[in-house]
């Protein structure tokens, strides 16, 4: 659930939410330093940049970058 080829929106929302929902479970767990910890922050934080820059100008989101909503 952490790399997906393409990269296309549902890709890229169906690594990061997991990721979220996961470190949100875990933030009081003692594993918060762990680097695998520190690897899914990262696919957050890369998840929500490109979901941000495949944003369409009405709000939604195509499968791609150039799709409509």
């Amino acid at each position: 659930m952490i790399k997906y080829p393409y990269g296309c929106t549902e890709q890229t929302v169906s690594s990061f939410l997991p990721a979220v929902a996961f470190l949100h479970i875990n933030k009081d767990s003692s594993y918060s330093q762990n680097e695998s910890v520190k690897e899914l922050e990262k696919i957050v934080e890369f998840s929500l940049k490109k979901l941000y820059s495949m944003q369409n100008y009405d709000g939604g989101w195509g499968w791609w970058s150039n799709d409509s909503s």
